[in-house]
């Protein structure tokens, strides 16, 4: 029979399973009672003249005793943990005050609490198998001023994946992980993380990213005749403190937005229909994955569409730093209706940002340009396709010769023809299409870089469309950078680079830097690609140099 094991943050918690259903351990061998042979009685024979010897009768056979096979008991812990708050533990139901200076932290009998058990490599996790989900602890006996609080809550604990779930025992020196507000993540999902994305900008969305996490270790284990198990947990480097001291892993920022435009001055309550935040070069963690050791951040962008900005101007927003991004400044780029963009950048403080604080301050976006580019040199009419959620550039002219510059997103350009298409310090982007397509895959197409180009679209496998495909410069040497779902095509895909039925030209497994010449470059022109990035989120990022020889 084997152990069970009981969590406390007190010395010790006695337990005993609950006799109901299939959750009864320790009960003792039932045994089938021997069964009792009866034996007829013999009628006595009459005498005769000879009366014959009466037969032996044999004795009755032993009926072995039957062991009945117990099933194996999934064991289930118990929980009622003591949580405090504190100045070391600001955690966490969040309220931001009347006047916004503040942000009042407190328990709340909504919040829920998710736990992990680490050994080695192994993860174990409380799951619901009814439920399908994590099993969490709840918040009960919340103080007043919901500065204390317990803990309480039963679960059984496993590890691998749903379908093939293993049952886990806690032991000694067990790393314990209290997840506050994120038991929703899901065992199913390879990933495990949790996400900052989808703020909307008021306090009360803002509020509900108030994530968490409490490390402990289990200092105790130990069982009784009866079967009713007790564990004691302690803090990592104190084991003798039970206290539970859960750390907010996020940081509030509240922001009063103004507007100046192109000429200077300021732009009464424009509509604003998105926000993007950025720390560095895509350095806002999107999502974080607690229990990673390798890909614990994923570093990107928040966008927040149509954000809620109040009267006075406030937007409220949650952020994550880690070491790798607590000194960059931080980017605030708004885009309105009409397609003016407003940005500011804010350096990080001399110490870096920090989190567990509350940022307040004042930010006057300054126009910096137009989500529609730039585009010369040929006819071009912006169709809006209803089915797609972008619009798309009609190029008709035969040959082609548009040239495109700017700064871009959501538009797509369709060559009717062959030709060329200069791209001239250009900043694209574009979800769910090729920022370059053509109508035919016969076509031939150069694409002339000037400076230095960005193209992304995080949703497509490539950036520039099915087609032959010849890079050039203006000047001695400019560059193409793309960025795209998947690494087989490397961005682009052409004809004389890849092929659907294996992309044997494009050398797409060779992901340090490779001089594709042969395959990409116009006539007296080099073309070397860099070393493959994976960016941790689907997506991977290359940059061509093109030199004029």
């Amino acid at each position: 029979m084997k152990k069970k094991y009981v969590y406390s943050l007190a010395a010790t918690l006695l337990m005993g399973f609950a006799a109901m259903g299939g959750l009864t351990s320790c009960d003792k061998d039932k045994l089938i009672a021997e069964e009792e042979l009866q034996i007829a009685n013999k009628e006595e024979v009459p005498v005769t003249e000879e009366v014959p010897e009466a037969e032996e009768v044999p004795e009755a056979e032993e009926v072995p005793v039957v062991e009945e096979p117990q099933e194996e008991v999934e064991k289930v812990y118990y929980f009622n943990l003591s949580a405090t708050l504190n100045e070391d533990a600001d955690t966490r139901y969040v309220e931001f005050s009347e006047d916004g200076m503040s942000v009042i932290a407190k328990f709340d009998a909504v919040d829920r609490i998710a736990v992990f058990i680490e050994r080695g490599s192994t993860i174990a996790y409380g799951y619901d198998v009814n439920l399908y989900c994590y099993a969490s602890l709840t918040l009960t006996d919340i103080s007043d001023d919901g500065n204390t609080a317990e803990l309480t809550g039963a679960m059984k604990f496993y590890t691998g994946t749903i379908g093939n779930l293993t049952t886990f025992e806690p032991q000694e020196g067990d790393k314990v992980h209290l997840l506050y507000n994120m038991d929703y993540l899901n065992p199913a999902n390879a990933n495990g993380k949790f996400k900052y994305g989808g703020q909307d900008g008021s306090k009360l969305y803002t509020s509900k990213y108030d994530y968490a996490e409490a490390k402990m270790v289990v200092t105790g284990v130990n069982v009784d005749e009866s079967g009713s198990c007790s564990l004691t947990l302690g803090q990592p480097d104190n084991p003798d403190n039970p206290k539970v001291c859960f750390q907010n892993i996020g940081t509030f920022f509240r922001q009063q937005l103004s507007f100046e435009g192109q000429d200077g001055n300021p732009v009464a309550n424009p509509t604003i229909k998105r926000i993007i935040i950025d720390l560095g070069d895509n350095h806002f963690v999107e999502a974080y994955d607690p229990l990673s050791t390798d890909n614990k951040y994923v570093y990107s962008r928040i966008e927040i569409n149509s954000p809620y900005i109040s009267s006075d101007g406030n937007i409220y927003f949650v952020m994550m730093f880690t070491d790798d991004n607590k000194n960059d400044a931080l980017k605030l780029t708004a885009i309105d209706d009409a397609g003016n963009i407003y940005s500011l950048t804010k350096n990080a403080p001399s110490s870096g940002f920090s989190n567990n604080i509350f940022y307040r301050g004042s930010a006057t976006l300054k126009w910096s340009g137009n989500t529609i580019p730039t585009v010369s040199g040929t006819s071009a009419n912006p169709i809006q396709q209803s089915y797609f959620p972008f619009q798309q550039y009609q190029v008709g002219e035969n040959p082609v010769n548009i040239t495109i510059s700017g700064y871009s997103e959501g538009y797509s350009f369709l060559l009717q023809h062959g030709g060329t298409v200069n791209l001239d310090n250009l900043t694209a982007s574009v979800n769910y299409a090729r920022f370059i397509d053509v109508k035919t895959y016969s076509f031939n197409v150069t694409i002339n870089l000037t400076g230095t180009n960005n193209l992304t679209c995080p949703e497509y496998q490539e950036c520039i469309g099915y087609c032959t495909t010849k890079l050039s410069c203006t000047g001695t040497s400019a560059t193409l950078t793309v960025t795209s779902k998947g690494n087989k095509d490397c961005g682009l895909s052409a004809y004389n680079y890849s092929t659907n039925s294996g992309n044997t030209f494009n050398n797409y497994t060779t992901t340090t830097e490779l001089d594709v010449s042969t395959q990409l470059a116009a006539s007296g022109y080099k073309v070397v690609r860099s070393a493959r990035t994976d960016n941790a989120d689907g997506t991977y990022t290359w940059t061509y140099t093109v030199t004029k020889l």
